[in-house]
């Protein structure tokens, strides 16, 4: 229980990383 709640919390924060590098990349065009 406890390894699928760390997963689930690097998904999110890799969920939330890859959000903001999409805003950057929208941002720069």
């Amino acid at each position: 229980m406890t390894k699928s709640k760390r997963f689930m919390l690097f998904g999110f924060s890799y969920a939330s990383t890859f959000r903001a590098f999409i805003c950057f990349l929208i941002f720069q065009i």
